[in-house]
């Protein structure tokens, strides 16, 4: 998402600059990376002041780009400061101590384009050669700035110049003795007690793809697609915290990120940030061998090789102790993918994801008496799952906790048996799509060839001139006149 430039809101001060350039968000060496234009269309330099232009030029400008951008120039006597990752997008929420920074600037202060971060304008000097560490940057020349105009309520509306605050600042998050402070703290992780077994590369990335939430790991990691996020940063941060489930391990992390398709250059000052709170936003982590931590389907496991039971047992060498063995009850890895409102019915199904070693991946939805009863389990053997009949009691309990997770974490969806009319005439169904009184949504039709039969053709412009041609025919439009008639009349 690139949030609207509001020209207004851009203090007059900063316009009479001949320090601003256009800018694009593109693909660069595999990441997406904001990068400076001129008004004709060709790249800018940041160290080079032939190459950008003045406020009401680029503003008024028809080339196209993603917004405008500030270089900054020790001439100007401005610096910008760049928070990342202090604010939530959608629920406004900051980072309490960030915001106490930017508004004990006293100076302009507005949203990052991607709605996560803030930008300070302020006018003085940076006391130090350090320009950035964790989520805080410092810039006084070579950069730009993205500007958008979206002013931080409780700031001023003009640059002001504060040195003093400045300092304090700088030697608060730079300084060379600043004692360990709570950010820091955060991207230490979790502690001793929230930490997974030991695993390889590979191992994590299996895990993630075996996971009820997979389908959003492999749309991140292996597709690079950030549609559903408000900014590529809540995307990486998304990513990050489903790995962190399986490793607390900050460099490990670090390594995968950079071997997915969401990986950047930017990602390089933020990487610790984005990790470390990754890692301090879990509550639990993957730990099977741990009784009633890290695993909220334990004694029940999901493994690339099944679903599987820990069970305590008499160690053979030493009578006197136990030891906990993984004993598999069903041999296709099985799970709740996602929830659905049944438009055909009061009663919520269940996707189930089931990864069969021949026929591959077999999606199917059930409602709650259709998995946790003998029956249902019985037929859940003949559509995909291998396992046995006598192993109902835990297969039933397996899925009872595994819709309680899903309750909490898996994707919700729209399903319907049929096309037409659904929910007392409120919502229509055609195809994989559904149609109410507030726009279009997807759906789910189970039946996939009354799904395809509904697939469009052309566009609206060759409807509306089938139209016309039908309607030149007089017996067209007489039938068309009488069955609008009771329409017509009613006005």
């Amino acid at each position: 998402m690139v949030l609207p430039v509001i020209q207004n809101s851009i203090p007059e001060e900063i316009k009479f600059f001949k320090n601003w350039v256009l800018w694009r968000l593109e693909e660069w060496d595999g990441k997406n990376t904001k990068i400076p234009y001129q008004i004709n269309g060709r790249r800018a330099d940041t160290t080079n002041p032939d190459t950008w232009d003045t406020y009401n030029r680029i503003e008024s400008t028809g080339t196209k780009s993603d917004g405008i951008g500030f270089v900054f120039s020790e001439d100007t006597g401005i610096i910008g400061i760049d928070w990342d990752e202090v604010r939530d997008p959608i629920t406004g929420e900051w980072d309490k101590e960030a915001l106490e920074e930017i508004l004990s600037l006293g100076s302009y202060a507005e949203l990052s384009q991607s709605g996560t971060g803030a930008h300070v304008l302020i006018k003085g000097k940076i006391p130090g050669d350090r320009r950035r560490k964790g989520n805080i940057e410092m810039y006084c020349k070579d950069r730009f700035f993205v500007v958008t105009g979206q002013h931080i309520e409780s700031t001023q509306a003009e640059m002001k110049e504060n040195q003093e605050t400045i300092n304090k600042l700088y030697e608060k998050r730079f300084g060379e003795n600043k004692k360990e402070d709570k950010k820091s703290q955060q991207v230490r992780g979790p502690e001793k007690k929230l930490k997974s077994p030991k695993m390889s590369d590979e191992d994590v990335l299996d895990h993630c793809r075996k996971a009820a939430n997979s389908e959003k790991f492999i749309k991140l990691y292996d597709k690079g697609d950030v549609s559903g996020y408000q900014s590529q940063s809540e995307a990486d941060f998304a990513l990050c915290l489903i790995m962190a489930f399986y490793t607390q391990d900050e460099t490990q992390i670090d390594k995968l990120f950079r071997k997915g398709a969401l990986f950047r250059e930017e990602w390089d000052r933020k990487s610790k940030y984005t990790i470390g709170n990754a890692i301090n936003k879990l509550a639990e982590v993957y730990n099977p061998e741990k009784k009633g931590t890290g695993n909220s389907l334990y004694p029940y496991t999901l493994t690339p090789k099944g679903v599987g039971k820990y069970k305590d047992i008499k160690d053979p060498e030493d009578l006197s102790k136990t030891k906990t063995i993984l004993e598999y009850f069903l041999h296709t890895p099985v799970y709740v993918s996602s929830l659905s409102d049944d438009l055909d019915g009061e009663k919520i199904l269940y996707k189930i994801g089931i990864e069969h070693p021949v026929n591959g991946h077999i999606d199917l939805w059930k409602d709650q008496g259709e998995l946790l009863t003998r029956s249902g389990v019985n037929k859940l053997l003949s559509e995909g799952l291998i396992g046995t009949d006598s192993s109902y009691k835990d297969i039933t309990t397996y899925f009872m906790k595994d819709i309680l997770r899903a309750a909490k974490e898996a994707p919700k969806e729209f399903i319907a048996h049929k096309t037409g009319w659904k929910r007392d005439n409120t919502i229509f169904v055609a195809g994989n799509e559904a149609y109410t009184a507030k726009g279009k949504g997807s759906v789910n039709l189970t039946d996939r060839d009354v799904s395809k039969s509904f697939s469009k053709l052309g566009n609206i412009e060759g409807w509306v001139n089938g139209v016309r041609w039908i309607l030149q025919h007089d017996s067209a439009r007489v039938n068309c006149y009488v069955g609008c008639s009771s329409v017509i009349a009613s006005f």
